[in-house]
């Protein structure tokens, strides 16, 4: 299943029940409940529906668009490519998610924001390393990032990692920030 997690959007979100009901090792402990079946029922539908993602093109820069929430981080590789019907559209490579560790869940926001491009850099390595791409985060307060001085000591370290980039960090308000932030969240039910 983790090799799929690529090419399912919101998986870490989606797989929450099935991972917290799999880190006890006690059987005793095993419940299988409405929110694990949930899960298991939308992982098995997002598997047989035809995904909407491109392949690279090295030719064009790419677009790195990153969140970060209470539970989770989100990463989506995207380009923008002109179609065959001569319009520049923006185009998926690849969805990245994960959950936060207990002790992550403790970072500031602007840290959880930080890890976020640090673990979408590192997990989209291959494609943007040697080559200029933008970054793209809800958190205005990254831009200066690089500029700068008084960081603490995570936050400076992470810096450092992400100087090896040839990164342009640009800000995008969370409302404009759909993708991404739906990625890094639980998916909330609302009643219409």
């Amino acid at each position: 299943m983790l090799y799929y997690r690529r090419f399912i959007i919101n998986y870490a979100t989606i797989t929450e029940p099935l991972i917290v009901l799999t880190r006890h090792s006690d059987l005793k402990s095993f419940q299988w409940s409405e929110a694990c079946q949930n899960s298991f029922e939308t992982l098995r539908q997002r598997l047989i529906e035809a995904p909407i993602i491109s392949y690279p093109r090295f030719d064009q820069p790419f677009i790195l668009q990153l969140d970060a929430s209470d539970v989770g981080l989100s990463a989506i590789l995207a380009q923008k490519v002109i179609d065959h019907d001569g319009k520049t559209r923006e185009h998926v490579i690849g969805y990245a998610s994960c959950t936060l560790s207990a002790s992550e869940r403790k970072y500031s926001p602007t840290e959880r924001e930080c890890l976020a491009i640090v673990d979408g850099c590192n997990y989209y390595r291959p494609y943007i390393e040697e080559t200029r791409f933008t970054a793209i985060t809800d958190h205005k307060a990254l831009k200066w990032l690089h500029s700068t001085k008084d960081l603490n000591s995570r936050l400076a370290r992470w810096a450092i990692q992400i100087a090896t980039y040839d990164i342009d960090i640009q800000h995008r308000p969370g409302c404009e920030n759909g993708p991404p932030d739906a990625l890094s969240r639980y998916p909330i039910d609302v009643n219409v």
